[in-house]
């Protein structure tokens, strides 16, 4: 009976020690994850041929399926931010007009871990896909999502 009684106290006593060592860590507020953005994408200037502009994640073009772009153009750049060490999860959705589709494609993987000051460096590229369009200057929209995992 006395040895259950110690070894009760015993655990008892390190159940405390490990709830005092995890209580800050299991406390601690997540920070949301704020997007700022550094560059934007850009294809440069481009002919209104049919078919797909792709720029890889050196932001060299190539055009595929009739179009014919070449050169550099500048791959979207973004701050992440949040609570260091933490995983999160990047979705990118494309937008189009006037007949000019953009597929926007994440540099590096989708899933990733901030770095110990709460960041990580977010790149995008993508693809255009022309299909009858008139010559001029045209913006698309696409959307970014980050969240913890």
């Amino acid at each position: 009976m006395n040895f259950i009684n110690s070894t009760r106290q015993q655990l008892n006593i390190l159940l405390m020690i490990a709830l005092m060592i995890l209580s800050p860590l299991l406390s601690a507020q997540n920070k949301a994850v704020s997007i700022s953005a550094n560059d934007e994408l850009n294809f440069g200037m481009i002919s209104n041929e049919n078919g797909t502009c792709r720029m890889n994640d050196q932001g060299i073009l190539s055009g595929l399926n009739g179009q014919t772009c070449m050169g550099t153009g500048t791959s979207a750049s973004f701050q992440l931010s949040g609570t260091k060490y933490y995983s999160i999860f990047i979705l990118v959705a494309g937008g189009s007009s006037n007949g000019v589709s953009l597929t926007p494609v994440i540099v590096g993987a989708s899933s990733r871990v901030l770095d110990n000051k709460g960041k990580s460096t977010l790149n995008i590229v993508g693809d255009l896909v022309l299909n009858n369009v008139s010559e001029g200057s045209l913006s698309l929209s696409y959307s970014v999502s980050v969240n913890y995992e």
